[in-house]
């Protein structure tokens, strides 16, 4: 079987989430050995799901809230509404000169982001 768009640099583990689908751990070790511009201080990964981000170092991924299309959570349409939440911090951590120290320190929370 042909791998999901932008599933090819993913781990396809025997656990699954639901039924007929697959959790695909997203390991950004494998793109730092392929891409070695890319490294824990200049690399973030974006994900709803802990489980898919677990094996990475501490503070290289920003979980928003999670997406259920047909019932999307209270507010979650305003994370990346123009001015939202996710935005706003995307657009600061993108001037981080280490997004990893970036993310240990300004650990982000949709209900925190709502706020500022």
């Amino acid at each position: 079987p042909r791998p999901a768009e932008g599933a090819t640099g993913c781990k396809n583990t025997a656990a699954r989430i639901h039924p007929g689908k697959p959790l695909l751990m997203k390991d950004l070790r494998r793109v730092w050995r392929r891409w070695p511009c890319w490294h824990e201080g200049n690399t973030v990964l974006l994900d709803d799901d802990l489980d898919k981000v677990a094996c990475n170092p501490a503070h290289t991924s920003v979980q928003p809230t999670k997406w259920t299309a047909l019932s999307p959570p209270a507010g979650s349409a305003d994370e990346l509404a123009p001015g939202g939440g996710l935005r706003r911090y995307l657009a600061s951590l993108a001037g981080a000169d280490d997004t990893q120290e970036y993310i240990r320190t300004h650990a982000y929370s949709p209900s925190v982001a709502k706020a500022e």
